[in-house]
């Protein structure tokens, strides 16, 4: 009997905490990865990289989460993606543009196209993302690759991410 009024106390204790632990609980949302999305399309020899970098992603990337030097910092850097020598690819020109503000209810913080002209695009094999210098702790591409003869996604994780644009 006492094993018993002992138990059934227990359970009321348990009961009431739970109640007061209840009003206290916060959920918190899982943050995921550090990541951006790219498109990739080649047409016969021509290269271009769209670039959606997500608001929710901006603050995980780089420290720097103003959006308009963010933006210029992308704009300046003249070695984002490596190309075979091979494929004998050059910069044609590359556009970005701020999308939303901080505070937006938009998707996307920073979208952008760069565009190359590939002599030898059957020699473009694969790119090599070098975005660690702007995006320092980018994780993951969330990656669309388009070719004239084969299309995939997948998601690309870094360092040692290589984009193939081949089965």
């Amino acid at each position: 009997m006492k094993r018993c009024v002992s138990t059934m106390l227990s359970a009321v204790l348990l009961i009431v905490a739970a109640a007061n632990v209840q009003s206290e609980i916060v959920l918190h949302r899982a943050v995921e990865p550090a990541q951006i999305i790219v498109d990739v399309s080649l047409k016969k020899e021509n290269l271009t990289l769209f670039i959606s970098i997500p608001i929710l992603s901006v603050a995980h990337l780089t420290a720097q989460t103003d959006y308009k030097s963010l933006t210029q910092q992308l704009r300046q850097s003249t070695s984002l993606w490596e190309t075979p020598v091979k494929a004998r690819c050059s910069p044609v020109n590359h556009r970005l543009f701020i999308t939303s503000q901080p505070d937006s209810n938009d998707t996307s913080a920073i979208e952008g196209f760069f565009d190359f002209n590939c002599k030898e695009p059957e020699q473009l094999l694969t790119i090599t993302p070098r975005l660690a210098t702007v995006l320092p702790g980018l994780k993951v591409i969330n990656l669309w690759v388009t070719t004239d003869h084969w299309q995939h996604k997948k998601n690309l994780v870094l360092p040692d991410g290589i984009i193939q644009l081949t089965p």
